[in-house]
């Protein structure tokens, strides 16, 4: 089980599902209700969005300071 982000090909709105293995059938856009979509990844950690402000989210010490290329 994961919780995956998902963009709609039709109208372009960007949301969440939590998907179990790779059943994808069950997915479909929250707006426009299209079954046309694409999974996409933006640096999102179990702590919060990578390179967001730090009052916000975690960043790794080693990557803030510029020696790591991210876990992801």
């Amino acid at each position: 089980m994961a919780l995956l982000e998902f963009e709609c090909c039709e109208c372009g709105t960007v949301f969440d599902k939590l998907v179990y293995g790779d059943d994808r059938s069950q997915i479909s856009c929250p707006e426009c209700e299209s079954k046309e979509f694409k999974q996409v990844f933006q640096g999102k950690s179990l702590f919060g969005q990578i390179g967001s402000s730090e009052s916000d989210s975690y960043v790794c010490p080693v990557q803030r300071s510029g020696g790591c290329p991210g876990c992801h």
